[in-house]
């Protein structure tokens, strides 16, 4: 299942324009196809004893056969693709992308501790981080979090240019650091060339509106990788003083396909949304799940996310 699900993998990205691959991913992969091709033709020439007796039609060995043979076509013709790939790379410009970070060595985490704890009593305060926080305090606090070089608070303004290739490089290794950057449509803090799902979208003061964290990172800020959902949210209620966890179901689509996903959240009253993203469903195979998970829709399960909406005092302005 696993090297299926690597095959559809890069069957969709190769088909929906994304997915520009390093020479040293692509000779991984060809690495990996050839370890799935000779796999499945020792299942073949076990059932067959190396291809001299037939497998009845209809039988257990006879449709892991046929699977088999489906899996060894798949990686022979990915593998034409990736090394056809492989050529015009090396024959290939370096892709357009930002400058690298800029040292900053003005950073003193305490101070920025202190700033988020005076804003307890308005809104949600974790780890530091809070909705109105500046943005190069968020950045700088990440990157300490996560061992990452602390870098200049400068904002880089990307070209179409370099979103587009942006896109183009989101198997690639990202930066690590994250930094400030401008696109088309916002000002965020992210790793490039991870735009898409950003850390953080600023409003127009550079100030945190929306933060995000996936998986990978919510677990080393909390020291959760075990913990099951439910434990941690209700670990982080009871830390955070979160009263009231409710449950909605949000619903995805790629115009192909359907699906739905789990989201358990907290609205309140100072004006945050504060959730937790569980498990995705996808109406379909295993290709359907695989495509919706590359072309970003919906979020990556035990996805934290805290933006603002708007107090009940702002709602009711609305209707006066």
């Amino acid at each position: 299942m696993k090297a299926s699900l690597s095959l559809i993998l890069l069957s969709v990205l190769a088909t929906s324009g994304f997915g520009q691959q390093s020479i040293d991913q692509i000779d991984k992969r060809l690495e990996e196809l050839r370890t799935i091709w000779r796999q499945d033709q020792e299942v073949i020439n076990g059932f067959t004893k190396n291809r001299t007796v037939p497998v009845k039609e209809g039988s257990r060995e006879y449709y892991a056969c046929l699977e088999a043979s489906k899996r060894i076509t798949a990686a022979e013709s990915e593998a034409k693709g990736l090394k056809e790939r492989r050529e015009t790379l090396l024959n290939s410009p370096v892709p357009t992308s930002p400058e690298a970070a800029t040292p900053n060595t003005v950073f003193d985490v305490e101070v920025v501790k202190k700033r988020a704890e005076e804003h307890k009593d308005r809104t949600l305060v974790f780890k530091g981080f809070y909705l109105g926080m500046p943005a190069p305090d968020a950045q700088a606090l990440m990157n300490h979090y996560l061992g990452f070089q602390q870098t200049s608070a400068s904002v880089i303004t990307l070209t179409k240019e370099q979103e587009q290739k942006s896109l183009l490089a989101r198997l690639e290794e990202p930066r690590k650091c994250f930094q400030i950057f401008k696109t088309s449509e916002n000002f965020i803090i992210a790793q490039w060339p991870n735009l898409t799902k950003p850390l953080a979208v600023l409003d127009e003061q550079m100030k945190l509106k929306e933060f995000r964290l996936v998986p990978q990172y919510a677990d080393q800020l909390f020291k959760a990788g075990e913990t099951p959902l439910d434990e941690f949210i209700r670990s982080f209620s009871e830390a955070y003083g979160i009263k009231g966890v409710e449950m909605r179901v949000e619903k995805l689509s790629d115009l192909e396909n359907e699906g739905i996903q789990t989201v358990y959240y907290h609205r309140s009253a100072k004006g945050f949304e504060w959730s937790m993203w569980g498990k995705r469903s996808v109406f379909g195979d295993v290709a359907a799940e695989v495509k919706m998970s590359v072309l970003g829709i919906g979020e990556i399960e035990r996805t934290m996310i805290l933006k603002q909406i708007q107090t009940p005092s702002q709602l009711k302005s609305n209707f006066d």
